[in-house]
């Protein structure tokens, strides 16, 4: 008995929406890059090509690029028309973090996680635990978590710092924030 083989290639071109920790998405904005509220625009959608491993706006049809460094790696990133050959809009997304595919400049993407409208920059990838890092971007399908602020009535947050629980003026880093589970509330 013959039977046609499953299709063994993974597809093409995937599309994505990269979320950071705190559900803020990557948005592309008159080539530049943010991470904001969710506003359902394609401004926020991507596709990633695997063959390619460039990644583009659904918006534009325009390609994440590094922009090179003179002395070496990169400093900045900005959209530009697609090029398959050149080796600064060649791009990994693996381990929540979405970086340039470089040998010898290893290179992630970058926010304020904390912050609406925030830039999206490039830096050295920082090797740490991604959940706690500027560095986060996981596709936002796969960020289960809710992460929440606990406020006194005088504007202070609990921060926790070496075990304990302190109220603190707001510092907008992962100490204040807390993880909401909707089931034991």
């Amino acid at each position: 008995v013959f039977r046609p083989c499953e299709d063994p290639m993974p597809p093409r071109y995937v599309d994505k929406q990269f979320c950071t920790a705190n559900h803020l998405i990557l948005s592309e904005y008159n080539g530049q890059l943010y991470t904001d509220v969710v506003r359902n625009n394609n401004n926020e959608k991507f596709v990633f090509n695997q063959t390619s491993q460039t990644i583009y706006v659904k918006s534009s049809g325009q390609c994440l690029e590094a922009v090179p460094n003179p002395t070496g790696g990169y400093n900045g990133i900005t959209t530009a028309p697609c090029d398959f050959v050149i080796s600064w809009q060649k791009w990994k997304i693996d381990a929540n973090r979405v970086s340039m595919l470089d040998q010898f400049f290893p290179t992630c993407l970058k926010t304020d996680p904390f912050q609406h409208s925030a830039l999206v920059t490039l830096g050295p990838c920082d090797g740490g635990s991604p959940l706690i890092s500027n560095q986060f971007f996981a596709d936002c399908s796969s960020v289960n978590e809710k992460y929440v602020y606990i406020v006194s009535t005088r504007g202070k947050r609990v921060s926790e710092y070496y075990t304990g629980l302190y109220f603190n003026t707001p510092a907008n880093n992962f100490n204040e924030l807390f993880t909401w589970d909707a089931n034991t509330q």
